[in-house]
């Protein structure tokens, strides 16, 4: 007996009816700019949400949101953890921000605030929310340098082309302890001296294209 395609169920079926449902849910618009505007006034009428929509919010993507009970939180707390959230959303510029802080009665984090980007935010939280200054702002610090690591070894890869590839893993690995060198070095006058001699070495002079995009990030 052969069953015919429409008696069956595939993955892709499954993904299609959770994304329908998930668009029903949350998409106000089918212009994602337009839709996020209206959720944001949905949440501020409706739920009487703080929210925020930046002045360059069409090219950079710039808003916030902030509910009630957060809002008490965020206000009762003086420290602060400040975290970034990848890969959210399909545009290029758009990256999730949210303040954690510590719940006054759980003692676990809370997620207090969120934003896309975070430019500009700090200035509603203080003159609209009417945030003091916090005593301590964290961030994951590990996490960023990974983030960075990880991107200047691409780069690496893409522009450090050599025949010899015992020659090429050896040039690599001497480029990317000098960078991460560079990015342990808190003390301003070190660090020149570091990017200063990663510039001019011989080795990694060699290496034209690399060197060029090198500059260009710096500039």
């Amino acid at each position: 007996m052969i069953i015919h395609r429409d008696q069956m169920i595939h993955s892709d079926d499954i993904y299609n009816l959770y994304k329908n449902i998930q668009q029903e849910k949350y998409q106000r618009d089918k212009n994602q700019y337009e839709s996020v505007e209206l959720w944001l006034k949905e949440l501020k009428e409706e739920k009487h949400f703080d929210t925020f929509i930046g002045d360059d919010f069409y090219f950079n993507f710039t808003f916030g949101f902030l509910s009630p009970w957060q809002k008490k939180i965020l206000l009762e707390s003086d420290s602060w953890c400040l975290d970034a959230t990848h890969n959210t959303l399909n545009i290029a510029r758009g990256l999730l921000y949210s303040i954690v802080v510590r719940h006054p009665l759980s003692g676990t984090g809370c997620p207090n605030q969120s934003s896309f980007p975070f430019s500009c935010f700090f200035s509603f939280l203080r003159f609209i929310i009417r945030v003091s200054s916090p005593k301590k702002i964290t961030i994951d610090v590990q996490w960023c340098c990974f983030h960075v690591a990880r991107a200047w070894l691409s780069k690496l890869k893409q522009y450090i082309k050599v025949e010899n590839t015992l020659d090429n893993d050896r040039i690599r690995k001497r480029i990317m302890h000098a960078i991460k060198e560079m990015m342990r070095e808190i003390r301003k006058p070190e660090f020149i001296v570091k990017l200063s001699q990663f510039i001019q070495d011989p080795e990694f002079v060699r290496i034209a294209e690399f060197m060029e995009y090198f500059q260009t990030v710096l500039s």
